[in-house]
């Protein structure tokens, strides 16, 4: 007997694209949902976005889109048009929650005001993610995860480490990829479950303003803190360690953090105690501080002919806190993940086997990728049908190019 799921029976419709609203619906699919993703006629642009296997673009193969969009059915619609619209209408009206990305300004040149729709449906959670938030100075403003990322004040502490001492006077930057996205992904769908639990209680729908902004904001670590609390400005200076970090060795990287005199004798043991280390001026924590280029000269010297795993090895062994900079193949190849079933592989019909990560905890109600990612458009006749449409009615609106 399949095991029930936490969300189970939970209808969900997605009118967005991308990352953060596909990978917010992604986790409560995850946990048993179902979810309508609705797609412009085109497909979302995500589609788009590589990887794509043997470099071949192809809508229904992108890399990007086939993992965001696991567990999900999927329809596409011209909500310019009257006909586009009153479907979508159709859907919401018996769905528990609304996913919307959309903009206050595309909002309201489609004619879909948010507090009507959950008027509707009195049940409805209504998550609208944007930039800045449905109300506020910045709430028309556009945003993308650069401007976002920086906004939020993360890229003032970057490059650290090894890269600010390569590059001191370089630009702020960002990590690559979608990271803000996916924190907006993640806080939405946390706000969404909460939302769907005090309807438990209340019986009540709501609106959930889940702005990418405070996604940022509410995972940018300590140094907001500490300027909010004591006017304290973390810089890249002070943010890194007197030594240690990024250690480039024979055939990768490294990262070494020694907080204590313990961890650093692990260190020196490590490194077959050499003569320098001897030195009074390395024997004591602020000491050590004072003169940390000097340590890392020596510790870059003694790890660049040796390889990576063999570093980490001995000093894990030895109890110092070490950590290997793990490339794409290490992370998919690794034994530990191996044993623990972390990666599940699912055979789409366009794209083939697929391999995906699943979420990061196990539970005895486990996240489940039971689907591969729909192709463009495959549930429109089923979905249709369910409203009410004839074949004949199904065929117009694709010929008209609504669907």
């Amino acid at each position: 007997m399949p095991r029930r799921q936490v969300l189970d029976g939970v209808q969900v419709i997605e009118v967005a694209s991308m990352v953060s609203g596909p990978y917010a619906t992604k986790l409560l699919a995850e946990f048993g949902a179902d979810v309508l993703k609705v797609e412009p006629v085109d497909g979302d642009p995500s589609r788009r976005h590589g990887p794509f296997r043997d470099d071949t673009p192809d809508l229904n193969a992108s890399g990007l889109f086939l993992y965001l969009n696991t567990n999900k059915r999927a329809i596409s619609l011209d909500l310019t048009t009257y006909t586009g619209r009153k479907i979508l209408l159709d859907l919401v009206a018996t769905a528990d929650v609304l996913v919307v990305d959309l903009s206050i300004d595309e909002l309201e040149r489609l004619k879909l005001d948010l507090s009507e729709i959950a008027a509707a449906n009195g049940r409805l959670i209504v998550g609208a993610i944007t930039p800045f938030g449905l109300e506020g100075p910045y709430a028309r403003y556009k945003g993308h995860n650069l401007n976002l990322y920086q906004t939020g004040g993360d890229g003032w502490l970057l490059p650290s480490g090894l890269s600010h001492e390569l590059f001191p006077d370089r630009q702020p930057l960002k990590p690559g990829g979608h990271v803000g996205d996916y924190y907006a992904g993640l806080n939405a769908a946390v706000g969404l479950i909460a939302a769907l639990h005090a309807r438990g209680d209340s019986g009540e729908g709501q609106i959930v303003d889940l702005n990418k902004l405070d996604a940022h904001v509410s995972l940018s670590r300590e140094h907001i803190m500490w300027y909010a609390n004591q006017g304290l400005l973390e810089t890249r200076d002070t943010r890194g360690f007197a030594f240690g970090g990024c250690v480039p060795c024979e055939d990768g990287f490294v990262e070494i953090v020694c907080l204590s005199d313990g961890q650093f004798d692990a260190l020196v043991e490590l490194m077959g105690r050499p003569a320098w280390a001897e030195d009074e001026k390395f024997q004591d924590l602020s000491q050590r501080a004072e003169h940390g280029a000097e340590v890392n000269a020596h510790l870059r010297e003694w790890a660049r002919v040796l390889p990576r795993d063999e570093i980490y090895e001995r000093g894990r062994q030895l109890g110092v806190p070490i950590g290997i900079f793990s490339r794409p193949g290490d992370v998919v190849n690794s034994e530990h993940e191996r044993i623990r079933d972390y990666f599940i592989n699912a055979e789409h019909p366009t794209a083939g086997a697929i391999t995906y990560p699943r979420q990061g905890f196990v539970s005895d109600m486990p996240a489940e990728t039971d689907s591969p990612a729909p192709v463009l458009g495959q549930d429109n006749f089923d979905v249709l049908k369910n409203l009410g449409y004839t074949r004949e009615e199904i065929l117009k609106l694709w010929q008209l190019k609504v669907l």
